[in-house]
This record gives C-alpha cells, structure tokens and sequence, in this order.
C-alpha cells in the first residue's frame, strides 16, 4: 500500500531506506473501501496536537498544526535536545479549493536540505494518482507512484517504481468486499506477468469495526496462514490487539498491543509487547492509535506512545465555547443554530467532506448516518466559528 507519512518519518529517524509499506494497514482496508472514502475528501479533520512515540534507541514527537477549517497544515517530527523538542525534519500539507490536498513537501530541517514531494492529482472527485519523488540535490526524480481503480466492490491499486528512465510495475494491491468480509490480494510483477505473494482477509462486526485479520503467504503455489491478528473492544474502541504466528495448524500469540482513550474516544497512551516465552516484554512494534467516533488510526513504531489532542472533540465542551449555540444534541432530524448574524452553515464529515449548507438557522441533518460530525457556522460580525456535533 502507499506510503504513510508516519512510516517516512521513522526512517528518517532510525534509518533505513524510504520503501512502501508492503502489506496494508488493516483499518486503511476500512477506510478505503468504505463508503466514506468515495467521493469524500482525502483529508481528515486532523484531532492530534503532540504525540510523543518512546523507541528502543530515541524517543520522537510529532507535533501538528492546522488551519481553520482543522487541515493539517505542517508535521514536525521531533527529537530531545538539550531538554528541549527540536525539529529534524517537517511535513507541510497543501490542498485544493475542495480540501484535498495535493502536495506532501517534506524537508530535512536539520540540514537545511529537501527530501521529498508526494504530489496527489484527483478524477472526478476520487484519488487519481499518488506520485512521490526524491531530492538528488538538483532536481526532484521520480521514485514511486500509485495509480487507483475503483469498481462497485472492489478497489485496486498499481504501484510504479521508476527505473531507467520509465515507469515499472512493482505491486498490484486488489481489494473486494462480500459482506462483512474484505479481502487484500497482494501480487508483484515477475516474467511480465503477476505473482501471488501475500493475501490478508479482514473480518468485521456488525458495527464495521475489525475482529479479525487474517495473513496468508503463497508458498508452493498455495496459501498458508502466517499471522492472525485479533482486537478486542471497549465502548467501541479496541483496548487489546494480539498478532499470533501460525506454524503449521496451529498459532501462537506473539505480539500483543494494549490501549488507553480519552472521555472523546481518542487513544492518549498505548504499549507494544512481545511474548518472551515466560511472559509478555514491553518491545519495539507498531502501535496503531485510533481516535474519534470516525475510527480514524495513526500507525507508529515503537515501544509505547502519549498523545495530546486539540479540544475539537468534547461535544459539551465546544457548545459553550464555539461562540453560538445549537440544539439538540445527539439530533434526529434539525438542528437549531442561534448565532448573531447569522450568514450559515455547513455540516462536515470527519473525514473533511461537506455534507450539508444551510442558509437557514435551522440545519436538516436528516439524511446523515449516526455518527460525530463538524457544525460550521458563519456570521456577519466574527467569519467562521466550529463546533462537534452528534447524529443519532
């Protein structure tokens, strides 16, 4: 699957070279083939402020900055020097007049030098092309891309490493859905033709959240398990995930991840352990922090994460202080908007998509799923102000 930032900026700290990530993030499989993710922006109403990932031989924080619609304007990844945060290396984010954003420019800070440029172009209001290229010291060079296909249950991804000159396929990524089952066939291009190498079956609950992932590996032209990995839940989000390595017919737990979250939903710490043979040992392994009624997850290698969120979350917090008010909250069907000079208003999924534009105080929310949305209101007197609300 692409490259996720976070996976870039842990190379750049610990080393190593900047290769995609080979099988997908499993709740990545959620949100691409959800029916949030057509025809919505690719951006998200990004919720972390400080998150602070402890590794085995440097601790690094990510420290977000945003605009005022909440997009993700710059990301810097951070070490401790001298008892304070300084910045190695930073991410800036740039978006189209819909919100999706268009250009990645990541620099090394440290050293004063570019390193990378992540450029998304968009058809008929889907992800088009993901193009990513390297600084050589005097021009920016191709490195990889991927080109996205969308059909009515399935979802495939081509990925391109540039080689002599031209484009090669490297990966093709196929996902299809039946049911509460999605599936993620992984083939590479040998001989001119497509391989098999890994597959991973994700099974989900009736509230679409996963129970299981299931890894399998083409060996002697068959497949055979590899890993199985399970979450268990807690008021909608997953406090415990356990990986287990299959040999032969049976599995054994070998990875076990542990979680903490907010009042809002929104995971504020999380461990990483390995079974020892004795016992579980806090170890090195990938952390993924979900956060917000959305399910939106940060993936982030390490030993253990704390992580510090904008107030955009708390409901009852942001009707006090959004500067109007509104009612009911949870809403059925309309929401009331009382604001001094009043212009309008607009609702937005967490994802970042404009749903719904009201030129009247009163909002018809009627046709949205349950789930937490953005309320933004406009008036004569201060622009835009914006608040959290609940759809039953």
């Amino acid at each position: 699957m692409k490259k996720m930032i976070f996976t870039l900026s842990l190379l750049l700290a610990f080393g190593g070279a900047a290769m995609a990530q080979r099988f997908a993030d499993p709740h990545q499989i959620w949100k691409t083939i959800s029916k949030q993710f057509h025809g919505e922006m690719r951006t998200e109403i990004y919720k972390p402020q400080f998150v602070v990932v402890e590794g085995e031989e440097a601790t690094i924080r990510y420290s977000y900055e945003y605009d005022e619609d909440y997009l993700l304007t710059r990301l810097d990844y951070q070490t401790m020097q001298d008892g304070s945060w300084e910045t190695y290396a930073a991410s800036q984010y740039d978006y189209d007049f819909t919100g999706n954003v268009i250009e990645i420019f990541t620099k090394d800070v440290a050293n004063d030098v570019e390193f990378s440029l992540e450029t998304y172009t968009y058809l008929n209001g889907l992800l088009d092309e993901d193009v990513y290229q390297l600084w050589d010291g005097n021009n920016w060079v191709n490195d990889q891309k991927w080109v996205f296909n969308y059909l009515e249950g399935e979802y495939s991804v081509l990925q391109w490493e540039w080689s002599d000159g031209s484009w090669s396929p490297m990966y093709l990524y196929s996902y299809t859905e039946q049911g509460n089952i999605v599936e993620l066939l992984i083939q590479y291009m040998q001989g001119g033709a497509w391989q098999n190498e890994a597959k991973q079956t994700a099974h989900y609950n009736a509230e679409g959240q996963i129970e299981e992932i299931v890894t399998e590996l083409w060996v002697n032209n068959s497949w055979r398990k590899r890993f199985t990995t399970t979450y268990h839940y807690t008021n909608g989000m997953f406090d415990e995930m356990i990986t287990s390595l299959w040999y032969g017919e049976s599995s054994t737990p070998v990875r076990k991840c542990e979680y903490e979250y907010n009042a809002q939903g929104n995971a504020v710490w999380g461990e990483s352990y390995c079974d020892s043979g004795r016992a579980w040992e806090l170890c090195t392994g990938t952390l993924e922090m979900a956060f917000g009624s959305n399910y939106d997850v940060y993936e982030y290698e390490g030993l253990r994460f704390d992580a510090e969120y904008l107030d955009v979350t708390g409901v009852e917090d942001h009707a006090e202080t959004a500067g109007f008010t509104f009612y009911p909250n949870p809403v059925n069907d309309v929401l009331v908007v009382r604001s001094d000079d009043f212009l309008k208003a607009e609702v937005y999924s967490l994802t970042g998509a404009k749903l719904v534009e009201a030129t009247s105080n009163r909002v018809d929310v009627s046709a949205l799923r349950s789930g937490m949305y953005l309320l933004k209101v406009y008036d004569g007197t201060t622009g835009s102000k914006a608040c959290v609300f609940v759809v039953k």
